[in-house]
């Protein structure tokens, strides 16, 4: 399936979509304030020390700035933006080389970079040691006003697909902005990226569960115990998609295969609310798992009412589930786990790394393991013997 074309376009280009490659001051250009990458924080257009401080702090920009320092900017890296008025010189917003606008404004000490003093001085005395290459203007392809639809797509393919990565918050913000933005459908997204797991899908229903539940006040990122990384520093966001992958909690929240702008109807709002807090903690409240591996023991729980119940009575949910196993089990369970750390201590003697000192001193602590393993198997002897009785 081919992506769809904006209403009114042609497959070939318009001359009101037709991007221009342009020579531009810096003064002309500003930071995006919607780009996907800046996660759940919002800013304004006003806001460009913020924006430019925010890139700084959370992507870094120490390697664009050692590059253009030494070597000037390349003519062969245009900037990529779109025009804000119908002239050039209302502004042009930059969508994609955000980093690297933030490393000229650095080196060439704009007021919008008057917060990484440090940085300016450090990098400008380079580029003086290595002939002060040029960095201005900047070749950019300009996009007319209007031009979401063209654009959406490129910066897609290029940041989900491409080598410079964004994290699975941003993917998600750029599908949702993709879907809602423009006549570009999720399936032809999909299409688009090469996604052949769906991963699209389970993010974008992870994206619109968190809006959901941050517009009726039941998650607040910022009170998270839990915290994630870049987009999302706040929470780890990968959770919530990895949870509502168990087939479990998407029952249990009534959750339809296809991703929907509202995915929580009535009072799943409100479980939905239970979820993040025993993932993330809220409300003063501390979450209920360590990591992201126990989202699969607290899925096993959401599946038995009976146990899920328990899970906002309990500091931790690793003793609730062997509250509510057969004995048998959590024995078995138990003998599991001493064979795997028995066999990696083995394994750690058998490759010769303790020195015989060392082994003599650990000496009685095997001894007392054999023990318990004959009485263990003793014990387990006499029980089944109960079996011909």
């Amino acid at each position: 399936m081919s992506p769809k074309l904006p209403k009114g376009s042609k497959k070939t280009k318009s001359k009101k979509t037709e991007p221009k490659l342009i020579h531009l001051n810096l003064d002309q250009l500003f930071l995006d304030a919607s780009n996907p990458r800046f996660g759940i924080g919002s800013f304004k257009k006003s806001e460009q020390k913020t924006i430019l401080n925010n890139i700084v702090d959370t992507f870094g920009v120490q390697d664009l700035l050692s590059s253009i320092a030494v070597n000037g900017y390349s003519e062969a890296e245009p900037l990529v933006g779109m025009m804000q008025g119908k002239e050039l010189s209302d502004g042009v917003i930059i969508k994609e080389g955000n980093r690297r606008l933030c490393a000229l404004l650095i080196l060439t000490n704009d007021k919008r970079a008057s917060d990484q003093k440090q940085r300016i001085e450090v990098f400008q005395t380079r580029h003086l040691e290595y002939g002060s290459k040029p960095i201005t203007p900047v070749p950019v392809v300009v996009f007319p006003s209007g031009s979401e639809k063209v654009l959406l797509p490129y910066l897609g393919v290029r940041h989900i697909s491409g080598s410079q990565a964004w994290d699975s918050y941003a993917k998600a913000a750029w599908v949702a902005k993709s879907v809602e933005s423009s006549e570009t459908d999720l399936d032809s997204i999909i299409h688009m990226i090469g996604d052949n797991r769906d991963t699209a899908k389970k993010m974008l229903q992870a994206y619109y569960l968190v809006q959901q539940l941050k517009e009726n006040d039941l998650f607040f990122p910022e009170q998270s115990l839990r915290k994630g990384s870049r987009s999302t520093a706040d929470f780890p966001f990968s959770w919530v998609y990895t949870a509502i992958g168990y087939a479990s909690i998407r029952d249990w929240l009534e959750l339809d295969r296809e991703p929907t702008k509202k995915p929580l109807k009535g009072d799943k709002l409100e479980d939905g609310g239970k979820l993040f807090e025993w993932m993330f903690g809220q409300n003063g409240q501390p979450p209920k798992i360590d990591e992201s591996r126990d989202i699969k023991t607290l899925s096993r729980i959401i599946a038995k009412p009976e146990i899920r119940r328990e899970i906002s009575s309990v500091s931790n949910i690793e003793s609730l589930e062997r509250n509510f196993n057969p004995p048998s089990k959590n024995v078995e369970e138990d003998l599991i786990e001493a064979r795997n750390r028995m066999t990696t201590a083995l394994s750690v003697l058998n490759e010769g790394k303790i020195e015989a000192k060392d082994a003599s001193s650990i000496m009685p602590l095997a001894t007392s393991l054999s023990h318990l393993a004959k009485n263990l198997t003793r014990q387990i002897v006499e029980t089944m013997a109960e079996l011909d009785e």
